[in-house]
């Protein structure tokens, strides 16, 4: 009877066991048909695509847009040398102040070229006295024409003296050639300087020269009378300027025409020396397909993007051409009111997967 009793409950424990094995296996069924994907599959529906985000390809004015570097130069700049050797006896201007044409600025040792200007004007003198002696003789026949040429051959070499005495006389005197900013002097009173010797530097600021280089394959978009913006590090406000003179060749050496435009600078705000950046605009075209940078990735040197087309990504390659700011322009491989993958499409491996647009943007 014991025994009876035992089998009794391994049957029942075993009954148990298999229906509830079938109890989880009807359960886990009817939440998998319950499923997004076997709802989809029921019904013939394919399962969500990767997340992207699009834009469509816009047709928009090109502007080539190049930033180059150029220098300011001063209107005017030359280094004063001593043109004749001897020792300075005044310096007449202070380091770094302006200085108008003509002032003097050094004084050398002049002491003989004086006297022998003196001489010569006192030899001119006596020279042109007898030749108007002999003139007044001559008109009344006291003194033959030989005696008054002799007279006035005399006058000439006598002028021709004062002239060259007096030309030496000035060598001694170092005179500001123009208006302008004097630099540091390097030499003092009592000093000895030789001929051709560098003395001072001499600067016009008041108006300054800004060249820079334009590469060759911009010389026929760049016209005088193009305006610029020149930007400098000591400021954050633009210079407005405009081209004033193109060279007349394209240098050798990285093909570049050097241009130069000329900016006001009374206030002597800028130095010579100065580096500046310039921007320009350049191909000023009819309207052209353009695209976000973002969208575009490289693959072995080549440029593509994801377009979506009925839900699904084709990769498609493109060439490029202008860089607008952050939107590139696209020569071909696109058309307008395409759409293409902005975000999510490091997601997207080969064509025609399929893809979910968030932003609704799709063809």
């Amino acid at each position: 009877m014991l025994e009876n009793v035992k089998k009794l409950n391994k049957i029942s424990t075993a009954l148990i066991l298999f229906f509830a094995v079938v109890v989880i296996m009807i359960s886990l069924s009817m939440i998998l048909d319950s499923s997004p994907t076997a709802k989809s599959k029921k019904l013939g529906l394919q399962s969500p695509g990767v997340l992207v985000e699009t834009i469509r390809v816009e047709l928009a004015e090109i502007k080539e847009k190049i930033n180059l570097t150029g220098e300011f130069k001063a209107n005017d700049s030359v280094y004063l040398r001593a043109e004749v050797a001897g020792k300075i006896t005044s310096i007449n201007f202070y380091d770094g102040k302006f200085v108008k044409q003509g002032e003097r600025l050094i004084k050398l040792d002049d002491s003989i070229p004086l006297a022998e200007f003196l001489q010569a004007s006192a030899e001119y003198e006596l020279a042109e006295k007898n030749y108007i002696r002999a003139e007044k003789l001559s008109k009344r026949d006291f003194v033959s024409t030989g005696a008054l040429e002799d007279a006035n051959a005399k006058l000439g070499v006598a002028y021709a003296k004062k002239l060259l005495s007096e030309a030496r006389l000035k060598q001694y005197v170092i005179r500001s050639p123009f208006d302008g900013v004097v630099g540091l002097r390097n030499v003092s009173v009592g000093d000895f300087v030789q001929v051709g010797q560098k003395i001072l530097l001499l600067e016009d600021l008041k108006r300054l020269k800004f060249d820079f280089k334009v590469p060759e394959k911009y010389i026929n978009d760049i016209k005088e009378g193009n305006e610029i913006k020149i930007f400098t590090e000591i400021t954050d406000q633009a210079i407005t300027a405009k081209v004033d003179v193109l060279n007349v060749n394209v240098e050798k050496n990285g093909r570049f025409l050097l241009v130069r435009s000329f900016v006001n600078n009374s206030d002597f705000f800028l130095k010579s020396g100065m580096f500046g950046k310039v921007l320009l605009e350049f191909r000023k075209k009819n309207k052209g397909l353009t695209v976000p940078e973002v969208a575009i990735f490289s693959e072995q040197s080549r440029k593509f993007v994801w377009r979506i087309q009925e839900g699904k990504a084709e990769k498609v390659k493109i060439d490029t051409g202008i860089r607008i700011g952050e939107t590139v322009e696209v020569l071909n491989g696109l058309n307008v009111q395409d759409s293409v993958v902005t975000k999510g499409k490091l997601k997207l491996r080969k064509t025609g997967q399929p893809v979910t647009v968030q932003n609704g943007v799709m063809n």
